[in-house]
C-alpha cells in the first residue's frame, strides 16, 4: 500500500506539472483576449485560488487510477516501485488523456485564441510587446511538452507493438520508461526557470506600457 501511495503522489505530480503549463497558457489568454479583467491578473486570484485548484484537479484526475481503474501497482518485483501497469490499457488510456492530452488541447485552444486576436486587433488596442513576450512564454511551453512527449515515444511504440500482438509484456519496457522521465525530469529542471511566472509579471499586468 506504501508503494501504490507513492506512485499515486509521483502521478499526481506529472499530472499537475502540465497542468500547471495550461494554467500559465491561461493567465496569458486572459492577458491579451481579456485584458480589461484586471482582477484576474492579479496574484493574490493565482496564489489562493487557481493554484490549488491545480492540485486539486491533479489529485482528483489520478485518484480513479488508484481506485476504480486500479492500474497503479508495483511494476518489477525487486524493485519497490509502483506506476501504471501497461497491461491495463484502460488505465494507460486514461492516464495520458486526462495527465497529457486535456493539457495539451488546453494550451493548443489558447495558443491559436491569442494568435487571431493579436492580428485581429490594432496596435493602439494592444501593447504588442507585453503580448509578443506572452506568445513567447507559450512557445516555450509548446516545446518543453513536445520535448517531453518525444522523450515517451519509445514506449509508446512498444506499447501498441504490444497490445497488438498481445505478446508477453518485457519488463525492460519499464526501465526504458523510467530512464525517459528521468531524462524529461532533467530536461524540466533546466528550461522551469524560464517558464516560471515571477511577481513582477502578474504587477506588469496593470501598466499598461509593460
Amino acid at each position: 500500500m506504501e508503494c501504490r501511495l507513492c506512485g499515486f503522489i509521483f502521478f499526481s505530480v506529472i499530472c499537475s506539472v502540465f497542468w500547471s503549463y495550461s494554467l500559465q497558457v491561461f493567465f496569458r489568454f486572459v492577458r491579451v483576449v481579456y485584458p480589461m479583467n484586471s482582477w484576474i491578473n492579479h496574484i493574490k486570484i493565482y496564489l489562493f485560488l487557481f493554484i490549488p485548484i491545480q492540485w486539486l484537479i491533479a489529485f482528483a484526475i489520478v485518484i480513479p487510477l488508484l481506485t476504480r481503474l486500479n492500474g497503479i501497482h508495483l511494476l518489477l518485483p525487486n524493485e519497490m516501485y509502483c506506476g501504471v501497469q501497461f497491461e491495463k490499457f484502460s488505465a494507460v488510456v486514461y492516464a495520458s488523456v486526462a495527465e497529457v492530452w486535456i493539457p495539451i488541447i488546453i494550451i493548443s485552444a489558447c495558443y491559436v485564441k491569442i494568435v487571431r486576436t493579436i492580428r485581429q486587433r490594432s496596435s493602439k488596442q494592444l501593447p504588442f510587446l507585453r503580448n509578443r513576450r506572452d506568445v513567447k512564454v507559450i512557445h516555450r511551453i509548446i516545446i518543453m511538452i513536445f520535448i517531453l512527449s518525444v522523450m515517451n515515444i519509445p514506449t509508446i511504440i512498444y506499447l501498441i507493438i504490444f497490445w497488438i500482438s498481445q505478446n508477453k509484456l518485457d519488463p525492460i519496457i519499464y526501465r526504458v520508461t523510467w530512464l525517459s522521465l528521468s531524462i524529461g525530469s532533467l530536461i524540466l529542471c533546466i528550461m522551469l526557470p524560464k517558464l516560471v511566472m515571477h511577481v513582477h509579471i502578474f504587477k506588469g499586468c496593470h501598466n499598461p506600457n509593460t
